[in-house]
């Protein structure tokens, strides 16, 4: 399993018990288990034998690793003391319910600490899966701004403003007529007609989108109604770049058309006339129109920096998705790694640990006799023979890796052996 993105927290099960645990179990020495010294089934198992199965435990394995059966080993005293002092262990009744409570404490706490593990590494998953979609939402939004702001900036390219005029007398066109008219060449935006007439014509300003080729088709058309209209592009043009008598025409216009005495039913005429005197008075003046100028320009140039915590929360996200995509990465091939490993283990047979014993009177099998034998029927991993008799029967502790049928078959073929090999399957310890 992967690493947490979190430390391990602390584990309550040891202090809860700490009394129950002896002072020779908590010092910084490795942990030794007397049951596995013995060769003795540890855990629940172990809490359960008798003395006398613990004593006939102690014999053989004394039988076996005794300083006098191993001449030739330099630690054989240190591991007959080892196994003498795990037997004294387990024969006190004080020690070895010490041992016991602190075996068991030690087991609650390693599995508290792997669902606690299992759970904080679940739970970061789940946040880091949580960013990740929302740093996704953001990008697939930032997108669609993008391409949005594409469109506004390809329809802004493609916007064009013109005058059109016509002969009043003929006949007059509405802002509807118009629309109508112009809609079928582009999207039109805005119409505004003129009040005022010149030498009879009438004029409206009109901003439409519309391509270059669609604008010489509307000419083309346009000419052949009954009262002709005549379309004049005019390109905008910037505030600050108008001249004073440009500024005087537009204030004549706009005056005509919010003069109070043209509006005598609106309340609000004689403030928006008053704005507009106003206004007028700010552009004719060089001074103040410099620094109107000026203030706009400032203005549109002015971006308001933002420095606040979600800013600072977003750039830190948006900094840690890419270390989160790859811990997820490398957790996902972790996994499938494991999950290839135990289909693998599946494939393969079983390991079995086998007690294969023999007449020694009749004849005495080596290590390498019995291996010759063994490997016909499947994979030999190790051969321990033990170093005394019972019975005058010869005893020898085989890991090997077969199938049920294999070893079928070797207790088949021993049979047949000048001196006939018996067969007996162990349960591995704990």
């Amino acid at each position: 399993m992967a690493k947490t993105l979190f430390p391990q927290l602390p584990q309550p099960y040891s202090l809860c018990c700490s009394s129950l645990i002896p002072d020779h179990m908590t010092t910084t020495t490795s942990f030794v288990d007397h049951y596995t010294v013995l060769r003795l089934p540890s855990g629940e198992e172990g809490e359960r034998l008798t003395e006398r199965e613990i004593t006939r435990a102690y014999k053989l394995k004394a039988l076996e690793l005794h300083p006098d059966k191993r001449p030739c080993d330099p630690n054989a005293h240190a591991n007959f003391l080892k196994l003498r002092s795990s037997y004294d262990t387990l024969m006190d009744p004080v020690a070895r319910k010490n041992f016991d409570d602190y075996t068991r404490v030690k087991r609650m706490t390693e599995m508290q600490n792997k669902l606690m593990n299992g759970w904080i590494t679940k739970m970061a998953n789940e946040v880091a899966r949580e960013a990740v979609r929302k740093q996704e939402e953001a990008e697939a939004k930032r997108q669609a701004e993008a391409k949005k702001q594409e469109a506004e900036a390809k329809r802004r390219s493609l916007r064009k403003i013109f005058v059109v005029s016509w002969d009043k007398v003929r006949k007059d066109y509405s802002a509807e007529e118009l629309r109508k008219f112009l809609s079928r060449f582009g999207v039109v935006e805005d119409i505004d007609i003129a009040r005022l007439c010149r030498r009879n014509r009438r004029s409206a300003k009109v901003s439409m989108v519309v391509a270059d080729y669609c604008l010489i088709y509307a000419r083309f058309e346009a000419r052949r109604l009954p009262n002709p209209l005549l379309v004049r592009q005019r390109k905008p043009i910037e505030g600050a770049k108008l001249t004073v008598g440009e500024i005087a025409r537009a204030f004549k216009l706009k005056a005509l058309e919010l003069h109070p005495d043209k509006k005598p039913e609106d309340p609000n005429a004689h403030v928006d006339f008053e704005k507009l005197w106003s206004s007028f008075e700010t552009l004719i003046d060089p001074v103040t129109r410099k620094e109107y100028d000026a203030y706009m320009r400032v203005k549109r140039l002015w971006v308001r920096p933002q420095y606040n915590s979600k800013e600072w929360m977003d750039k830190l996200v948006k900094a840690l998705i890419p270390v989160v995509k790859s811990r997820l990465a490398a957790e996902e091939a972790e996994e499938a790694k494991r999950r290839k490993e135990e289909a693998k283990a599946r494939r393969i047979p079983k390991r079995k640990i086998l007690a294969v014993s023999w007449e020694e009177a009749r004849k005495d099998y080596s290590e390498e006799e019995l291996r010759e034998f063994l490997s016909r029927f499947g994979e030999v991993e190790d051969i321990d023979i033990a170093g005394f008799c019972r019975n005058n029967r010869k005893t020898a502790k085989v890991s090997m890796v077969d199938a049920d049928s294999a070893l079928a078959g070797a207790r088949v073929e021993a049979r047949n052996l000048p001196n006939p090999l018996c067969f007996r399957q162990l349960k591995p310890t704990v």
